[in-house]
């Protein structure tokens, strides 16, 4: 007789985290071994409910597994779990994970406690703003597409309203602490100046903007995003924007239609 064991934990509605397990049994069968397998994405835990109790699971916190490695596990929060097309996030530290817009006096800020992540390419989306945290009250920032409703991750602008003696920065934080993932050794290229960009929205002097930049620690578990702009009157109307992925939002038009930042698995 031969067992085929699928495990899944899931963590719904504050109840402690729990094993389930669907066997499958049959008389004869081969002389090779049924292999175990793991799933990798939401998609494979809700399959495997739906045929062990025909019903679709709630969402929660599942473990799934890197290329079905049972050696490679990660906790997902499993979202929109009772339709077809469930959707896969990294629960992270909130107070780690923000993005500002300052307008040199006041900051307008976006908090972030989960990232969407594609479980196959090991991507984070970063404009996924499905478990975001604003917090505009200072001020509302101005967003070039009005589809825009969060200041995406890893993101830090400063958007002067007319000449201050102030000049307040913009940051943002990006940590994954706590989860077995860091950042690809890829957004270190061209010492930081290929993943990582300063935009401007016209010419603007160097000295005007000094100290925006970026931060990588050392494990490649965050990084940090500066912008400031110190609002002389001659470029009171510029705005400065410190950004990942430079490839998609690394200029003044881009459509916010898309952006990735690589990780790797590093438990």
């Amino acid at each position: 007789m031969f067992f085929h064991f699928l495990r899944m934990f899931v963590l719904v509605a504050g109840l402690p985290l729990v094993s389930l397990y669907s066997g499958i049994s049959g008389c004869a069968g081969p002389t090779d071994d049924v292999a175990a397998t793991f799933p990798e994405t939401c998609a494979d835990v809700q399959e495997s409910a739906v045929a062990d109790t025909g019903e679709r699971p709630p969402n929660g916190t599942y473990t799934l597994y890197i290329n079905g490695d049972e050696a490679q596990p990660w906790d997902a929060y499993c979202h929109n779990m009772t339709r077809s097309d469930p959707t896969e996030y990294l629960t992270v530290d909130e107070s780690l994970n923000l993005s500002q817009i300052s307008n040199n006096t006041a900051v307008a800020e976006t908090s972030y406690r989960r990232f969407r992540i594609d479980p196959l390419t090991l991507e984070i989306n970063p404009l996924d703003n499905t478990f975001a945290t604003n917090n505009f009250e200072a001020f509302t920032p101005v967003f070039s597409v009005d589809t825009l409703e969060s200041i995406p991750a890893g993101w830090a602008e400063v958007q002067p309203e007319g000449f201050s003696m102030e000049a307040t920065p913009a940051q943002s934080s990006v940590s994954l602490a706590g989860t077995p993932f860091i950042f690809s050794e890829d957004i270190l290229a061209g010492d930081l100046s290929v993943f990582f960009c300063q935009v401007d929205s016209q010419e603007i002097q160097g000295e005007s903007t000094a100290g925006t930049g970026v931060d990588v620690a050392s494990d490649l578990a965050s990084f940090t995003l500066t912008a400031i702009n110190t609002n002389s009157e001659e470029f009171m109307e510029t705005t400065t924007r410190e950004v990942a992925d430079c490839a998609n939002l690394g200029t003044t038009a881009t459509d916010f239609s898309t952006a990735a930042w690589p990780l790797q698995y590093s438990p």
